[in-house]
């Protein structure tokens, strides 16, 4: 809405373009807008998919037509997903996709405070002369002015005056347009504020109620929770991958090799280097290369993925599996995470 705002002008300015003729003016802002919208959600299309894979890499894939083809549906979908949802259903999706509108009809009582219209303030609306005060309009007219502001800055395009409906989302909007002319007109502000319904009929809110308590103490346990769980987290994370194809191969060293995908994740804001060792009761052992070393770098917050060869000699094992832990610890700190896997080998005839 800011883009659009930028490139067509207020509201009464984009009205006044809908039904203008086309020209090289008309062309030129929407243009401005729809490109400013779709850089805005290509943007948002490859954070998306920067989720799930580097986003350094990603990027610079994108720009060279290397990526994957499934990066490159997600990266478009999501993409097409931003800029028609929020450039042109907008208010549509809040109404009639978000769930938010059901959840919040369930849970609001008589003494929620909410968005709400003075009534016996306000009506019977009407309009005025700025200078016009109130006393000389007590007799037939309330505060409401009917400039209809209110609804013009409305995004789900609801009128507050008749009451709260589901498809508020209390974005107070028309509590800033209402004071602004509220203001403007020497009158008190607050004609559409925050209050329940409750104290609008004239009653005193009750605070402290069975439905306050319960959705403050589960507040309060998620809170708790997510706390204890970021404190908790662990700041390295291995994750090992079979590779696809055979189980197990044999090279011409008579070596039984295993191969896997090994991902670290450095979860904290400094490089750090691990040492990574397999631990079994079998002779297995870590097959070296020249990206897998005995001391693995991984710059800060990033996500590095291995070729992991296990070997061992052939016929060595007693059984036809057996398990395996690889295990990488930080050199600084001595953190260590681990994780097993199965090492499929020759079984002595």
């Amino acid at each position: 809405m800011w883009m659009e705002q930028f490139a067509e002008g207020p509201r009464h300015t984009r009205m006044r373009l809908d039904n203008a003729p086309w020209t090289l003016n008309k062309v030129r802002k929407r243009l401005a807008k729809h490109s400013m919208w779709l850089g805005w959600a290509g943007l948002t299309g490859l954070t998306f998919v920067g989720y799930f894979t580097p986003i350094r890499e990603l990027a610079a894939d994108l720009l060279h037509f290397r990526a994957s083809s499934w990066a490159i549906f997600w990266a478009v979908f999501f993409t097409a997903a931003t800029y028609v949802n929020a450039g042109w259903l907008r208010e549509q999706v809040c109404i009639y996709m978000c769930p938010y509108a059901r959840f919040q009809a369930a849970m609001l009582d008589k003494d929620t405070l909410v968005v709400s219209y003075h009534a016996t303030r306000g009506e019977p609306r009407g309009a005025r002369k700025r200078n016009a005060s109130t006393k000389q309009h007590a007799s037939r007219l309330g505060d409401c002015i009917n400039c209809e502001l209110c609804v013009q800055v409305c995004p789900v395009g609801i009128d507050i005056r008749d009451g709260l409906q589901y498809q508020c989302i209390g974005c107070a909007h028309c509590i800033d347009a209402c004071d602004e002319v509220m203001t403007k007109m020497d009158y008190p502000t607050g004609l559409v504020g925050y209050t329940t319904q409750r104290e609008l009929s004239g009653s005193k809110t009750q605070w402290l109620r069975p439905r306050a308590i319960g959705y403050g103490s589960a507040l309060l346990i998620m809170i708790t929770a997510f706390s204890l769980a970021v404190v908790s987290r662990s700041a390295l994370e291995l994750d090992i991958v079979r590779e696809r194809g055979e189980l197990s191969q044999v090279d011409a060293n008579n070596q039984t090799i295993n191969q896997y995908r090994l991902k670290v994740l450095n979860k904290t804001q400094h490089d750090q280097t691990y040492t990574i060792r397999a631990i079994s009761d079998a002779p297995i052992s870590i097959e070296r290369s020249e990206r897998l070393s005995t001391l693995l770098p991984n710059p800060a917050g990033e996500s590095m993925d291995f070729t992991l060869t296990l070997k061992s000699p052939r016929f060595a094992l007693s059984q036809p599996s057996v398990s395996v832990t690889i295990e990488l610890c930080e050199v600084d700190t001595g953190r260590c995470d681990s994780e097993q896997t199965t090492f499929f080998g020759s079984v002595l005839p």
